[in-house]
């Protein structure tokens, strides 16, 4: 017997290279909008970034202490319990 393929052997000439193309123009296209509205962003200042960057810094420090110290109380309260 002879083999019996699936699929024929020429099935790369029934691909549609146009459908590549299309998928190429609706990147760029896609980037052009992108770059587009990066221009129309309106970016904080060097001191707003900064300001806003140590506000950050303080609330999760602030935070890190909170969960620190009720960690401790717990970690005291289970070994009373415990023991």
């Amino acid at each position: 017997m002879g083999s019996n393929p699936s699929w024929p052997a020429i099935f790369f000439l029934d691909y549609d290279y146009r459908k590549g193309l299309h998928v190429l123009a609706k990147t760029k296209s896609f980037l052009d909008e992108v770059k587009a509205e990066l221009h129309r962003v309106t970016w904080p200042t060097r001191k707003e970034t900064i300001s806003t960057t140590w506000v950050v810094v303080f609330i999760v420090l602030l935070i890190a202490f909170y969960l620190g110290f009720c960690d401790v109380i717990l970690a005291r309260v289970m070994k009373v319990i415990l023991s």
